[in-house]
């Protein structure tokens, strides 16, 4: 994994002997909210969603979990004793690293390049969760689909694979919301929709 080159030798050495490679599939639920958190995953190829839901079943996507990442709320979870505070699920076809409750907190103790990958972790992923709430409480709808879109395009090119549905559950609203805003921009000749692909057209 590329994120070992910066641990020691003596690390690398016991990650490798208690990390335990595993194979899920998309839409694999591996966190219900309130779970005990037995394992710490780290992601090394695919992706993992996590997310809260509501009474309603409404959900909103906290952040989603890459390769050479691991989860934070699993992390905070285990170092304070409390119950898992969301969701998570696999959002594509992935393989991961497990490693144990116990040995993440003796490593915790014993490695500090330990300590620091993971709150590099929680530092990233304050800044995105603030970010999250700067759009929900300050911004509207439609700014906030233009501000995602803009991100999904800086980091797939003119062009990414997604439906309505997943927007809608990225963004915490209704998809019919996300399938009106996105056919608003098709209008305006700055997207073109098709199934499960948005394209770019025009810079915006």
């Amino acid at each position: 994994m590329d994120f070992l080159k910066d641990f020691s030798r003596e690390f690398t050495n016991e990650f490798r002997e208690y990390a335990i490679r595993k194979k899920f599939k998309s839409g694999t639920q591996i966190l219900n909210e309130n779970d005990n958190c037995e394992v710490i995953p780290i992601v090394l190829d695919g992706s993992i969603r996590v997310y809260k839901s509501s009474e309603s079943g409404r959900e909103l996507t906290l952040y989603n979990i890459d390769k050479d990442e691991s989860c934070v709320l699993t992390s905070l979870s285990m170092i304070n004793a409390f119950p898992f505070p969301a969701n998570a699920t696999i959002d594509r076809d992935s393989e991961l690293y497990l490693i144990s409750g116990k040995v993440f907190l003796q490593w915790m103790e014993k490695y500090p390049e330990w300590r620091n990958y993971i709150y590099q972790m929680m530092n990233k992923r304050i800044i995105s969760l603030l970010l999250i709430v700067e759009e929900i409480a300050f911004r509207k709808m439609d700014e906030r689909i233009l501000s995602y879109l803009s991100r999904k395009f800086q980091e797939n090119g003119n062009s990414f694979h997604l439906t309505h549905e997943q927007i809608s559950l990225d963004l915490g609203t209704a998809r019919e919301v996300v399938s009106r805003l996105l056919k608003d921009l098709s209008d305006k000749g700055l997207i073109l929709v098709q199934r499960g692909k948005i394209v770019k057209l025009k810079n915006f």
